[in-house]
């Protein structure tokens, strides 16, 4: 998912152990939606850092971690993604995977914004013929959430 040079390695980074490497940027090599994620973790949760994530199911796994606690998820997604013409950024309240009535070989992520936007990955002309939903990840991660299957109906 992301491309990393040699030549883009940070000499010299303060805080960095000796296994662990810095680097000056990455190169996204896949245009699709990824995400940037905040969490707190140590024996108090007295620590945080970020990630950048390339696919949903990475995402998904960081609920079965024990030691981390999840402060924010963004979905940075590319403009034909969000029908813009700017890559947008957003706080991430759901996202779902489903098939579509077309082809229900096919899955489809649905990324749903804490400002009830959604998008939809590969594009969906008619996200109502979806169906079979299953939460990957919710912002309230104690309950599971349905709410979506609603708005598309």
């Amino acid at each position: 998912m992301f491309e990393i040079d040699e030549d883009w390695q940070l000499k010299s980074f303060v805080g960095l152990s000796p296994k662990e490497k810095a680097y000056s940027q990455i190169k996204l090599m896949m245009n699709a939606p990824w995400f940037l994620v905040t969490y707190a973790y140590g024996p108090n949760l007295d620590y945080s850092d970020t990630l950048l994530i390339g696919f949903a199911e990475m995402l998904h796994s960081l609920k079965g971690i024990q030691d981390i606690k999840v402060s924010n998820v963004y979905v940075i997604t590319p403009d034909y993604v969000n029908q813009t013409r700017h890559v947008k950024i957003d706080v991430l309240k759901n996202l779902m995977i489903a098939k579509s009535a077309s082809d229900p070989s096919s899955k489809t992520l649905i990324y749903q914004t804490l400002d009830d936007s959604n998008y939809y990955w590969p594009h969906q002309e008619h996200p109502e013929l979806l169906f079979e939903f299953e939460v990957l990840y919710n912002i309230h991660q104690d309950s599971e959430q349905t709410e979506f299957e609603s708005h598309v109906q």
